[in-house]
C-alpha cells in the first residue's frame, strides 16, 4: 500500500479489528505488552492511525518472510 496515495486517518477499534483480524481484547493486550501500536486520543475516544497500522502489518509479513527464508 503506497500511503503517499491516501490521507493519514484515524481508525475506531472496529476498523482495527477487521483490518488485523484481532479482537479487541487481544488488541488491547498487546498494546500492554508492547506488541501493537497504541492508540492517540480523539474526542474522548480511541482511534489508531492507519500509518501505523499499515507499519505494523509490514513488520508481521517481514518477520514471516525472514522465518520462511531457507537456512544458507
Amino acid at each position: 500500500m503506497d500511503l503517499e496515495s491516501y490521507p493519514e486517518r484515524l481508525l475506531p477499534i472496529s476498523e482495527v479489528e477487521t483490518m488485523t483480524g484481532k479482537k479487541r481484547p487481544t488488541i488491547y493486550r498487546d498494546i500492554a505488552l508492547g506488541r501493537f501500536p497504541a492508540p492517540v486520543k480523539s474526542g474522548g475516544s480511541s482511534r489508531w492511525l492507519l500509518s501505523e497500522l499499515v507499519a505494523y502489518i509490514g513488520q508481521l509479513k517481514a518477520a514471516r518472510d525472514v522465518a520462511r527464508a531457507p537456512a544458507e
